[in-house]
């Protein structure tokens, strides 16, 4: 009896989880006021996050950002930009930050809103090109270039091979840039004229992808959505010319009402690197939002890498 009961919970809190999803992917919403300030203060609180680990990482930090203003929350990006965390909300906000030390209780944002609106909603990607910012939008399969002050530079509409609200919640760094659909199975390589690209062995949603600084090998976040909540990974992938090859699932200790969906990577300056994740609390509780850093040694997964 028991066990039926347990089971019977763990159906409730997925049809919860699976609700408050839909309900934020339905009300990307940004009101024409108030404006966020050009300096944010948010308060942060340490949590801790327990469980295996791929070789060689450890759990550096981990804090929950406390909900704020509509500008707040909806994390679906990350990116470095020099010695800056650059993360995206859903509703068209840009986030500059310096990543807390271990000990820290605040934040202070510094928040871009991108114009125009409503064009800038559903925004799931980040890239950081010089004084340009690349954009990704999921609702409507769009990929945007912003200047530096946040407005419109162009404007793409990318072939639709994804379904609605499914669409490119990733963007991977390089010459060319790819671009990942939510669903795991397919990216785009973003040249003059996009091409698409299979993706194996990804399994679940890719929701995030760097590049490991001194390398060309990517590293991906996956996120695994079922009946119990959700999971995260991550992963080696190769870029070939028609694929990309996802291999060597690792699973991150996150919570099940945690949605991966913001990934970052830096050098240390004794070796080693540091990987960054944020997640995406939809603005609705269960969900949460994080911001987590791993340490990873230089010998630590995946094999092969070098920080010197």
């Amino acid at each position: 009896m028991q066990h039926w009961f347990m089971n019977l919970e763990r159906v409730a809190l997925s049809v919860l989880l699976a609700a408050t999803i839909t309900y934020a992917h339905r009300n990307h919403v940004r009101p024409a006021t108030p404006l966020p300030e050009p300096v944010e203060q948010v308060s942060l609180r340490s949590v801790s996050i327990e469980g295996d680990l791929p070789s060689g990482w450890t759990v550096g930090a981990a804090w929950q950002i406390e909900r704020g203003g509509w500008w707040m929350g909806g994390f679906s990006g990350l990116e470095f930009d020099g010695e800056n965390l650059v993360t995206l909300s859903d509703s068209g906000v840009v986030h500059r930050f310096t990543p807390p030390g271990p000990h820290a209780e605040s934040l202070e944002l510094r928040p871009l809103v991108l114009m125009p609106e409503p064009l800038s909603r559903d925004s799931e990607a980040i890239l950081v090109d010089g004084d340009r910012l690349r954009i990704a939008f999921e609702g409507d399969h769009r990929v945007a270039d912003y200047r530096a002050d946040g407005a419109l530079e162009s404007d793409v509409r990318i072939a639709n091979l994804f379904k609605r609200n499914r669409g490119v919640e990733a963007l991977l760094a390089g010459d060319p840039a790819i671009a990942f659909g939510e669903l795991g199975d397919v990216a785009l390589s973003l040249e003059n004229e996009p091409r698409e690209l299979e993706v194996r062995g990804a399994r679940y949603s890719v929701t995030g992808a760097a590049r490991w600084p001194g390398s060309d090998q990517p590293l991906l976040l996956l996120r695994q959505f079922g009946l119990f909540g959700m999971r995260a990974f991550v992963a080696a992938a190769d870029v070939g010319e028609d694929a990309v090859e996802v291999s060597e699932l690792q699973p991150l200790p996150l919570g099940r009402f945690d949605n991966a969906e913001g990934l970052a990577v830096r050098a240390k300056a004794g070796g080693g690197y540091e990987v960054w994740v944020v997640t995406d609390d939809n603005r609705r509780a269960p969900l949460r939002s994080l911001l987590v850093r791993f340490d990873v040694a230089p010998d630590g997964w995946p094999e092969g890498l070098s920080s010197d």
